[in-house]
């Protein structure tokens, strides 16, 4: 089965997002009413602007406009804690928002310079109304009703810094996992014929090295079958490239159902197999050669209503103590030249 990679899914809004709009909107309604019925009317339509500017924020998540969407909200924040602690006084606590503001610049904005803006801006903000602003209400209401807008800011504030960061510590790790799954996705692929999905020369002679080891260390033998494709260019000069690639997918699926368990078959090259057979002495893998022909003999490759036979020559190595993996697919490969020299459709073993 040929491999691939997962397709990336079109960038939509976080959730979070989402949840903040709307939190964002209901505070700011219920400032309305909340300072509407205190008889701030200045505030109160201040708060309802900001409730238009989070209605038009939800609609700009919805089209996944997330630049317009970070810039709107940002810039909603940083002239409503200016206005806001400019009228209502510093101890009123709309100043967090500026803090806010600051995280938010980084975590959401896309352009460097754009949120380098916001934050620049936001830190003269506080500056000069620390400075300048009226530690009081302007316009009175007293102690209690300014401590009470100072502790609903301030948990607003630190209430949607905590839900971003939780967020974000969940992004990063979602994000790893995808990265981790990536890697290995790219990995196989770099591992595997396209055609075929047979693994590649890569594959193949890592796992050689492992064998030659255990041979070497531990007695376990090793066999290998090198076949090809006879009368290959015949196919797809007749038939065309795409009869061609069909042939080697055919005999790709014939050789690596025909081998048995543990073996390794890999597309060499061309219209080459290689077929490594762990723990098999060389007439075993002679036998299992055999088979292997004798299926692509017998096997019915269509292509386009035509019937095309297809046959296999086989050569076998078996590994020798002492001896380099590329000597024993030497041996196979001149095997197999004996074998196309002798007529083909042969299964031959190596001297």
């Amino acid at each position: 089965m040929r491999t691939e990679l997962t397709r990336s899914p079109r960038l939509i809004a976080p959730p979070i997002y989402r949840y903040a709009t709307v939190g964002g909107l209901l505070i700011h309604l219920a400032f309305v009413v909340f300072f509407y019925v205190l008889g701030y009317s200045f505030m109160a339509w201040l708060n309802l602007g900001s409730s238009v500017c989070y209605a038009a924020a939800m609609q700009l998540l919805r089209r996944d406009r997330m630049e317009g969407w970070s810039g709107l909200v940002a810039s909603e924040l940083l002239i409503y804690a200016v206005v806001a602690t400019a009228h209502m006084g510093w101890n009123a606590g709309f100043h967090y928002y500026l803090f806010f503001v600051i995280y938010g610049a980084y975590a959401t904005l896309t352009s460097k310079i754009t949120s380098r803006a916001f934050v620049t801006l936001s830190l003269i903000a506080y500056v000069l109304l620390y400075r300048y602003a009226p530690s009081g209400m302007a316009e009175g209401g007293g102690v209690p009703v300014c401590r009470m807008l100072h502790y609903l800011n301030l948990i607003s504030t630190l209430g949607y810094t905590t839900l971003l960061s939780y967020y974000y510590r969940q992004s990063i790790e979602r994000s790893m996992a995808n990265l981790q799954e990536a890697i290995q996705e790219l990995e196989i692929l770099s591992r595997t014929d396209p055609l075929t999905g047979l693994r590649n020369r890569r594959m193949i002679y890592e796992r050689l090295e492992e064998a030659r080891r255990r041979h070497e260390t531990a007695g376990e033998p090793f066999s290998l079958l090198l076949a090809d494709i006879d009368g290959f260019k015949q196919v797809n000069d007749r038939y065309g490239h795409n009869c061609g690639d069909a042939a080697i997918q055919h005999c790709a699926s014939l050789i690596e159902e025909a081998a048995e368990d543990g073996a390794l078959a890999v597309r060499w090259g061309g219209e080459e197999f290689l077929v490594l057979l762990q723990g098999k002495p060389l007439q075993e893998a002679v036998a299992l050669a055999e088979r292997i022909r004798s299926e692509a003999e017998r096997s019915a490759f269509r292509h386009k209503e035509r019937q095309i036979p297809i046959t296999l020559t086989i050569g076998v190595s078996a590994h020798r103590v002492g001896q380099r993996v590329d000597e024993c697919i030497h041996l196979a490969d001149v095997a197999l030249i004996e074998g196309k020299r002798a007529g083909k459709n042969r299964v031959v073993a190596s001297r």
